[in-house]
């Protein structure tokens, strides 16, 4: 018997949604191909943002030793 996983259940039902929205919106497969590429551009400037900020706070605050806490 085949079990389910929640998380992978959610990201089919996120795909299937994003893929219905940029279907509905396009003209033409061209116009579909470059929505789904710019919308993937986007997703990945915003993580490598992210990932920037979350990197330079971890660096300019210094490492987090056993025992002690940042405030």
């Amino acid at each position: 018997m085949l079990t389910s996983d929640p998380d992978m259940d959610e990201l089919h039902r996120v795909a299937a949604s994003f893929e219905r929205k940029m279907f509905s919106m396009a003209t033409n497969q061209d116009d579909y191909l470059w929505r789904i590429s710019q919308k993937m551009l986007y997703i990945k400037s915003k993580a490598l943002m992210l990932q920037a900020r979350n990197t330079s706070s971890v660096d300019s605050s210094g490492p987090v030793t056993s025992g002690e806490g940042r405030t």
